[in-house]
Parts: C-alpha cells; structure tokens; sequence
C-alpha cells in the first residue's frame, strides 16, 4: 500500500476531481437517505472527498496514519479514527459509510472483503447506505501497461512511472518513484496488489454480509458504485 509516497499523494493525485465526484455523491445521498446527518468515509486517506463533504456530521477512517495527520492539518474540526476497514469499533452508528477511490480492493481475501462490509453494516443507521467504490474488473485490467506522470509544486517535483501486471486473481502494478526536494534527489519504490473480483463476485460478497446491493454503472468516477442498503 502506499509508504514513502504518502507524504506526496495529494500532489500525485491533484488531477483527481473531487469536488465534481461528492457533488455526485451528494445528489445521490440526498435520492436513496434524504435527510441523511451523520456519515463516515472509510479508507479516506488526506481527506479530500470529506473537504467537499460539507453539511454532515462528517468522520474519517484509515489505516495510514500519515494521511490522517494530513487530514488533520486540513480539517481540524472533523474526527478521524485509525483503524483498519476490516474490524472497527466506534460505538456509534452512521446514516451513510463510503469507501471510495476503490479502496475496497486492498482486501485479497473473500473473508476480508465481507469482514468489512460485516463491519460497515454494524456501524450503519437503520435506515441508512453505505456507496462503495470497486476495484476494475479481471475484463478490463489491462496487463503491462506503462504510465508516467510528472507533477511540482516550487521546488518539490515529482516523477512516478508505473508497470501493471497480474498475480493469480489480483492486479500489481510497481510504482517507482523519483522525488527532488531542497536540491536533493529521492528515488523510491511501491508495490500495489488489489483483487480483481467480478460485479457478480463482489455483489456475492455484499449479500454474504447481509446487504441488499445495488450496482450503478459508471457511479462517480468511472468505475462504477454499489449502493448497499
């Protein structure tokens, strides 16, 4: 998962669109839990979608505690919990859970996949949804594909090229990573393993959990969306 990067991850990923995908998420929320309060995004990293999440009782969850403490910097008023996905005890329920930007797909194992869907669905209001974001699908990975991005913001400047492949069900792709800040130059490493399930696998494990899932095509950044209930 992600390591050295973490520190870099809001300037690798600021072409991401944030604010167009929780406005989205927004208008979805309002159609299938109107009158919705309290929400909970799991696996929400620096924080980016909560930032536009504006208008709820809004707490965060992840396992990397240096993006929490980016998180933190941002949005001194919301809560954050350090916690792993899978077991999480908060003590309190939520009328919406996300788990967006396909983090659901760090779980490698059936069992771990509907642990957390298990987990979600105790933390949930009666009433209320939890919109998870998938992984790709094994049809549309694509095998050995090389991407390269450069970003800098002053003096700090980023390159990151990546190598896709496949181990037995899940997808890798190796990140190498060139950093230069303050006149010196960093070079680094990541390797990214996520399980490549089927829509009727995932929403398999969705019912195992106990959630009536619903599937919506393309959802709100192109990978598609399950809204369970």
């Amino acid at each position: 998962m992600f390591g050295d990067s973490s520190r870099y991850y809001d300037l690798i990923y600021g072409f991401k669109d944030y604010r167009q995908e929780t406005e989205f998420l927004r208008i979805l929320i309002e159609r299938v839990a109107p009158g919705a309060r309290t929400l909970l995004d799991v696996a929400c990293g620096t924080g980016e979608h909560l930032r536009y999440l504006t208008g709820y009782q809004a707490e965060g969850l992840d396992l990397n505690s240096e993006f929490l403490d980016i998180a933190r910097r941002k949005l001194p008023e919301v809560r954050f919990h350090l916690a792993d996905m899978r077991d999480f005890k908060l003590g309190k329920t939520y009328d919406v859970i996300t788990c967006l930007f396909s983090s659901i797909g760090y779980l490698l194992e059936d069992a771990d996949v509907v642990s957390a869907l298990s987990c979600f669905r105790r933390h949930l209001a009666p009433e209320g949804v939890a919109l998870v974001e998938p992984w790709f699908e094994p049809a549309v990975w694509e095998r050995g594909r090389v991407g390269v991005q450069t970003v800098e913001d002053g003096d700090l400047k980023v390159c990151r090229m990546t190598q896709s492949g496949v181990e037995g069900n899940c997808s890798v792709f190796e990140a190498h990573h060139l950093v230069a800040k303050n006149g010196r130059i960093q070079y680094f490493t990541e390797t990214h393993r996520m399980r490549l399930l089927t829509r009727e696998h995932l929403t398999q494990l969705f019912r195992e959990a106990g959630w009536d899932a619903e599937y919506i095509e393309g959802g709100h950044a192109g990978r598609g969306l399950y809204v369970g209930r």
